[in-house]
């Protein structure tokens, strides 16, 4: 269902999850004394908050879709009638 808060919240408890990794992984970088166990630590970091990033970005553009086809539904348009 669109907009169900317990849809929300394990959204966010997901986004969360991976914040968390890419903070772990910049603890490690600042930990590591090697510079190429920091260089691949910095990087896992970067690439956690990419994938949260795009995991943001295309909950959002679901949610979008998901109201159009709502609304669509509303309406009573059909997609034959659409196009």
């Amino acid at each position: 269902m669109p907009g169900d808060p317990k849809e929300c919240r394990l959204h966010a408890m997901y986004c969360m999850e991976l914040f968390l990794h890419a903070m772990n992984c910049m603890e490690l970088v600042e930990d590591t004394a090697n510079p190429e166990m920091r260089r691949i630590f910095f990087d896992l970091a970067h690439r956690w908050n990419r994938i949260a990033n795009e995991l943001e970005d295309t909950q959002v553009r679901l949610d979008a879709l998901i109201q159009l086809q709502s609304a669509s539904a509303d309406l009573g348009v059909t997609r034959s009638q659409a196009a």
